[in-house]
């Protein structure tokens, strides 16, 4: 068993990266999934600091003045090899395979936000829809491995924000379902407590895993 942290950094400059990476050391978990991350000093300092303290760490890919998505991690790399999951937008991915028994393959993913306008919108739909065909084709083998945490910018069809999603928006988390991953939040008992909260108080949860929830999660 292990536990997993997964936070949106915001594309942290160098002193809020720091007061994030004391918060995060003080919560000890063994798993980190950064979120929002960014190609500036902020990111770099706090994958660093993982590094230097010997942490299984993803690699920070050109992003292209865009943002995405880190792991990182106390446990020894896995030995199993991470299925690709081809998407436009791989930076907003990170994969990060663990030597835990079974193997777990980790999944970091920060899901472009949107507005009305119709470019963005398209862009959030085409990385979602790619995402998951991605991991309904990927072998079965590893998506039983597999725990995606992150920043999804959805919300659940059953939460009062719901009014606020597009049909493709309300579609995920039934498709991940139907994929064979789990709620780990519904699966402990907390199906009424969100694991992520925005800053105008929207609520969902972030983490889902394969069949059986061998894992601890806390978003």
């Amino acid at each position: 068993m292990f536990s997993l942290t997964t936070v949106n950094i915001g594309a942290a400059a160098p002193d809020r990266a720091a007061r994030i990476g004391d918060w995060l050391a003080a919560a000890d978990d063994d798993v980190v999934v950064l979120t929002e991350t960014s190609a500036g000093k902020g990111t770099a300092t706090l994958m660093d600091r993982y590094a230097r303290a010997g942490w299984n760490c993803t690699e920070l890919t050109d992003m292209g003045g865009d943002r995405g998505a880190a792991v990182a991690a106390r446990l020894a790399p896995g030995r199993v090899v991470a299925q690709g999951m081809p998407v436009t937008l791989a930076h907003r991915l990170a994969t990060l395979p663990l030597s835990t028994n079974p193997e777990a393959i980790v999944l970091g993913v920060y899901v472009p936000s949107r507005d009305r306008s119709q470019l963005k919108v398209e862009r959030k739909r085409a990385f979602l829809s790619e995402l998951l065909t991605a991991i309904e084709k990927c072998d079965p083998s590893m998506r039983e491995r597999l725990i995606l945490a992150g920043d999804f910018n959805i919300v659940a069809a059953g939460s009062p924000q719901a009014r606020t999603m597009l049909p493709f928006e309300l579609e995920v988390l039934p498709r991940l379902a139907d994929a064979g991953l789990v709620d780990l939040a519904a699966a402990a008992g907390f199906a009424e407590e969100a694991t992520w909260v925005g800053r105008t108080g929207d609520r969902t949860d972030t983490t889902m895993s394969a069949p059986v929830p061998r894992w601890r999660s806390v978003s």
